[in-house]
């Protein structure tokens, strides 16, 4: 299933392609990605990708498809945009 995310003011399209255990794939705007996810708490992610590690709190935010995402030094507004917001748009 393909949805949007749309983060501060740029949209990406965003694919979850396969998912093994921690190990994903992922097609963002075309370009596919493999990371290692791990859930560390309920709102903390770790993520292993290109040999780098990140981690990530996310949030809930103003409604259920609204995310406020922070890493050690940014802070993002994100929005899920899958089919049913696509429909209540247009």
């Amino acid at each position: 299933m393909t949805v949007d995310i749309k983060i501060d003011d740029k949209t990406y399209e965003c694919e979850l392609i396969e998912r093994n255990g921690d190990n994903v794939k992922i097609k963002i705007d075309g370009k596919v990605l493999e990371a290692d996810i791990q859930n560390l708490t309920s709102t903390i992610y770790s993520f292993l990708y290109d040999n780098q590690s990140f981690d990530v709190e996310v949030n809930e935010g103003t409604t259920n498809k609204d995310f406020v995402v922070n890493t050690m030094m940014e802070r993002f507004e994100t929005t899920v945009i899958d089919a049913e917001a696509k429909y209540q748009m247009a």
